[in-house]
């Protein structure tokens, strides 16, 4: 499995619970305060914050992270953070383009 596939999938698990997805912030902690998606006390992600937990990098231009955007542009959900914190946009949407660069990594 490529680290890019192991990254995404990380990612999509620590946002599978609705609880644990955010908006308005990379990460916040159990009582809301916000925090760095890397601090051990995170409890909840934004996209890019789960994106930067599964591959342990805070800066958004590693290889997770452009092929995720790379799918997003294709299909109109581009800039991710616009993306996930638009007041309309519900938790299925941000799992659903996580599943979508998913399954654009497979043979």
């Amino acid at each position: 499995m490529t680290s890019t596939r192991k990254h995404l999938r990380k990612a999509r698990d620590l946002l599978a619970d609705p609880e644990h997805w955010v908006k308005g912030a990379y990460a916040r902690s159990q009582d809301g305060v916000v925090i760095s998606a890397l601090n051990k006390n995170a409890a909840c992600w934004c996209l890019l914050g789960a994106l930067q937990r599964a591959t342990g990098r805070e800066e958004d231009n590693g290889p997770t992270y452009s092929h995720v955007a790379t799918v997003a542009r294709t299909t109109g959900r581009f800039p991710l953070s616009d993306f996930n914190d638009h007041p309309l946009r519900q938790h299925r949407e941000v799992l659903d383009l996580l599943d979508e660069a998913i399954a654009w990594l497979e043979p």
